[in-house]
């Protein structure tokens, strides 16, 4: 498509789609060059690892009664072993 006079952003339609042309291959001149077979843009991720989007997952679903839960419960075992320390 270079050699027919297109450049980057460029309008292009093929059937019915239609899309803005972006360069690849050699001739790109942000080509990423690797080994053959490779395509290194591949191995480029923004994406967050599995166990911090777990916990940004289990961070949303809390509930604030689920802290005051917990806490009550530490509370009834502090309750306890000082009735258990008392007798």
């Amino acid at each position: 498509m270079v050699k027919a006079g297109a450049k980057p952003g460029c309008p292009v339609t093929i059937a019915e789609v239609s899309f803005d042309w972006v360069p690849s291959g050699p001739e790109a001149s942000s080509a990423v060059v690797g080994r053959r077979g490779e395509d290194l843009r591949l191995d480029i991720s923004e994406r967050m690892p599995a166990h911090e989007r777990l916990a940004m997952k289990k961070a949303r679903r809390r509930r604030p009664e689920d802290d005051q839960v917990v806490s009550l419960h530490d509370d009834e075992a502090a309750v306890a072993a000082d009735a258990g320390a008392e007798t």
